[in-house]
C-alpha cells in the first residue's frame, strides 16, 4: 500500500506532463487552497487592469485601477510572505533601482515635482510588480495562465471600445490632432498606445489549443487597424513572421503539443490575414491614407517629429551623461529645446535623458534577463517571445519606461529565467496536487 501512494495519480501524471503547454484551463481553480484560489482571480484582475488602463483609460476611471490592485497586492503580502523563495528576479530588482534613482533625481531634477511624481508612480508599479513575483513563485504555470488570462480579457475589452467607437463615429475629442484624420480609438487614449497593446497581447491568442480562443484574436487585429497607429502595424510583424518562425526553430520535443502548436500557427496566420483585409476595408480614407505614409516615413520622414524629439534627448543626454535632467522630465525638456510639448517618443531614449547613463543601463540589464527567460522556456510559452518582440518595437517609437504593463511582462520574463522546466514542473506537482487518501487502521 505505501508503494501505491508514491506514485503519482494519473490526474497528477496528466498535469505534469502538460506544464509547459502555453496556457492552459484545466486545474485552474481544481485541488488548491481557498487562499490560492482567491488569488488567481484577484491576479485575473490586476493583470486585466494593466492592460485595459494602458489602452482604454475610461475602464479603471481614475482611482478604480488602484482599487483593483490593492486587494490583489495586500492579499497577496498577507498570504504569500512566509512562504515566498528568494530567487533573484532581474527586471524586479532594475526596477527598484530606477525608482530609487528617480527619488534621488529630485535633488538635481529641472522639475522637481515632476520627478517626485515620477518617482511615486515606479514605486507603486514596484509593489505591483512584487505581488507579482511573488505569486509566481508560489503557483508556477497556473500563475501565468492567470496573467495570460488577464491580459485576453484586458485586450479584448478595450479593443470592443474602439469597435464601437468606429460604429458610432467617435473619434478621439475634438481638440485632438486625431479627430481631423478620423483615427478611432478607446475614449482618449493615444491611438498608439492602443494599437501597441493589441500587437503585444495577439500572440497570447493566437498559441492557445482551442481555436474558439483564436478567433477572439479577430477583433484586436482590426481594432488596431481602425486606430491608424504606424508604429501599431509595425509592432505586429513580429507576430506575423513569428508565428512560423518560432514554432519551426524550436520545435517542441512532445509530438501532441507540437501539432497542436502547428495548427494554432496556421490558424493564426490565416486570421491575422484575413482581419487586416477586413480592418483595411472599412477604413476611413484619411486612415488609410496615413497608413500609406509608412514606406515614405523610412525615407527622409520624421515620424510625426519623432524623429526631432530623438534628436534632441540624446543631445540632452550628452550634455548630462550621468546624472541626466530628472525623472519624468523629458516633456518640460522637449518643449524647451524643440518647441513641442511632446515625451521623448522612446524608451531607452527617454531613461538616459531623465536618469543619466546609469538608468538606462539598469533598463537593458533588466530587458536582457527577460529575453534570456523568454528564450529558455520559448518551447513552452512561443507567445511570450513574440510579446516581448512586439512590445520592443512599440518602446522603440513610445515612451513606455513608466508603463505598468511593460514592467508586468518584464518581470514575468525574470521568473522564466530563474526558473527551469523541472523546476515548473515540481511547482505544479505542490500546487495542483490531488490531496491523498488517508490510511485505515488496519493499514
Amino acid at each position: 500500500m505505501p508503494s501505491l501512494l508514491q506514485q503519482p495519480s494519473p490526474a497528477t501524471s496528466s498535469l505534469t506532463e502538460r506544464a509547459g503547454s502555453t496556457v492552459r484551463s484545466e486545474g485552474l481553480f481544481r485541488r488548491q487552497s481557498v487562499n490560492d484560489r482567491i488569488l488567481l482571480v484577484l491576479f485575473v484582475i490586476y493583470s486585466t487592469a494593466a492592460i485595459a488602463s494602458n489602452a482604454a483609460p475610461q475602464i479603471h476611471l481614475g482611482s478604480v485601477e488602484k482599487i483593483v490592485a490593492a486587494p490583489f497586492i495586500g492579499f497577496a503580502f498577507l498570504t504569500l510572505r512566509p512562504r515566498l523563495r528568494s530567487t533573484l528576479n532581474v527586471p524586479l530588482a532594475a526596477l527598484l533601482s530606477i525608482s530609487v534613482l528617480s527619488f534621488a533625481s529630485y535633488f538635481w531634477s529641472m522639475t522637481p515635482r515632476s520627478s517626485a511624481a515620477h518617482a511615486t508612480v515606479f514605486l507603486l508599479i514596484f509593489v505591483g510588480s512584487l505581488a507579482e513575483v511573488m505569486v509566481l513563485k508560489r503557483l508556477g504555470t497556473v500563475a501565468v495562465w492567470a496573467l495570460a488570462l488577464g491580459l485576453m480579457i484586458g485586450a479584448e475589452l478595450s479593443a470592443l471600445q474602439v469597435l464601437w467607437a468606429a460604429a458610432h463615429h467617435t473619434f478621439v475629442n475634438v481638440q485632438a490632432y486625431e479627430a481631423a484624420t478620423q483615427r478611432v480609438t478607446a475614449g482618449n487614449a493615444n491611438p498608439n498606445d492602443v494599437a501597441i497593446t493589441f500587437a503585444m497581447v495577439l500572440p497570447v491568442f493566437f498559441f492557445q489549443k482551442r481555436t474558439l480562443v483564436r478567433l477572439l484574436g479577430i477583433p484586436l487585429v482590426i481594432a488596431a487597424v481602425l486606430t491608424g497607429s504606424r508604429t501599431g502595424l509595425l509592432c505586429m510583424i513580429p507576430t506575423f513572421f513569428g508565428m512560423i518562425a518560432v514554432p519551426t526553430l524550436f520545435k517542441d520535443r512532445d509530438r501532441v503539443r507540437r501539432r497542436i502548436k502547428r495548427r494554432a500557427m496556421l490558424q493564426g496566420f490565416v486570421i491575422m490575414v484575413a482581419a487586416f483585409v477586413v480592418g483595411l476595408r472599412v477604413l476611413p480614407a484619411k486612415v488609410l491614407q496615413r497608413l500609406g505614409t509608412i514606406p515614405s516615413q523610412f525615407h527622409g520622414g520624421n515620424f510625426t517629429g519623432r524623429t526631432i524629439l530623438w534628436r534632441a534627448a540624446w543631445n540632452g543626454f550628452l550634455d548630462r551623461p550621468f546624472s541626466g535632467y530628472g525623472s519624468g522630465t523629458s516633456s518640460s525638456f522637449e518643449l524647451q529645446h524643440t518647441g513641442l510639448n511632446l515625451v521623448t517618443h522612446q524608451t531607452l531614449l527617454a531613461l538616459l535623458l531623465e536618469l543619466g547613463v546609469l538608468g538606462g543601463v539598469v533598463f537593458l540589464i533588466g530587458y536582457g534577463a527577460a529575453v534570456r527567460g523568454a528564450f529558455r522556456h520559448v518551447r513552452q510559452y512561443p507567445w511570450y517571445v513574440l510579446l516581448l518582440l512586439s512590445m520592443t518595437v512599440g518602446m522603440a517609437a513610445s515612451a513606455w519606461d513608466y508603463n505598468k504593463i511593460v514592467w508586468l511582462i518584464l518581470v514575468l520574463g525574470g521568473f522564466f529565467a530563474s526558473v527551469s522546466e523541472a523546476e515548473l514542473v515540481r511547482l505544479d506537482r505542490i500546487v495542483l496536487a490531488p490531496a491523498r487518501p488517508r490510511l485505515s487502521s488496519e493499514n
